[in-house]
């Protein structure tokens, strides 16, 4: 998605790291952050619903909400089970980062798988293969999520910056309608530029200002034909009366 090497820009929301692949999710920008603990709480809410071992539950939302983002034995419980503590050791060494990236902890299987036999849960090992695989799944819609609500932002901030040079382009035109001659639009058509002035005219929506400009440039055109089809007449005339 994003460039991860020495060149990269800088990330548009914070503009205080390199926007990259990893940034995306922890970006300091109060709306990433805002986004960012809105995710955390829905997948702690998966993490629930499927059983999860308490423990585990505990080290990944706090490890992700913690500004200690890289360790997951110290976001552990105290008095946390053996193979829970083995498992996070473990899953320190893999990385936080790449938790989004499908590198997990296998000993979370040995730990999980215990704790749904002690639950009386029927077919604890296959039922952990399939939460591996949907858990790597939640960490991709995690990162998607920051990375949709990040689009959503620069996208806005260009839509403005868009709308601003056609504003600004817009009352360019009105300023140099007001410097024409009055000669060169229909004398019915002269009241157009005595309503206010044309501080009153920018005052105006988008709309009146764009049906202004379109009258004036009819009635421009207007003149302008009409100019050129009585200059045809006199030449017409003139061919007419010299043969």
């Amino acid at each position: 998605m994003w460039s991860s090497g020495k060149n990269a820009r800088a990330c548009p929301l914070c503009n205080m790291e390199s926007e990259n692949a990893m940034h995306v999710v922890k970006c300091t920008d109060c709306r990433d952050l805002t986004t960012y603990y809105h995710l955390t709480f829905h997948l702690q809410s998966w993490l629930d619903r499927t059983l999860t071992h308490p423990e585990i539950v505990t080290s990944i939302i706090s490890t992700l909400a913690s500004s200690n983002h890289k360790s997951f034995i110290c976001n552990l419980p105290p008095q946390s089970s053996s193979i829970c503590v083995q498992a996070e050791k473990q899953q320190d060494i893999i990385g936080r980062d790449n938790m989004f990236k499908d590198q997990i902890s296998q000993l979370w299987m040995h730990a999980q798988t215990s704790h749904l036999q002690s639950i009386g849960f029927p077919h604890p090992i296959s039922h952990f293969e399939s939460w591996a695989t949907n858990f790597a799944t939640q960490m991709y819609l995690f990162s998607y999520g920051m990375w949709e609500h990040r689009n959503e932002i620069v996208h806005n901030k260009v839509e403005e910056r868009l709308n601003q040079i056609e504003s600004e382009a817009l009352t360019k035109k009105i300023e140099n309608a007001y410097t024409i001659d009055l000669d060169s639009i229909r004398f019915c058509d002269g009241t157009l530029f005595q309503e206010g002035g044309i501080q009153q005219m920018l005052q105006k929506s988008v709309r009146d200002k764009k049906a202004w400009l379109a009258t004036i440039q009819a009635s421009q055109s207007y003149v302008e034909k009409s100019n050129a089809n009585m200059y045809d007449n006199m030449r017409r005339h003139m061919r007419s009366w010299v043969t």
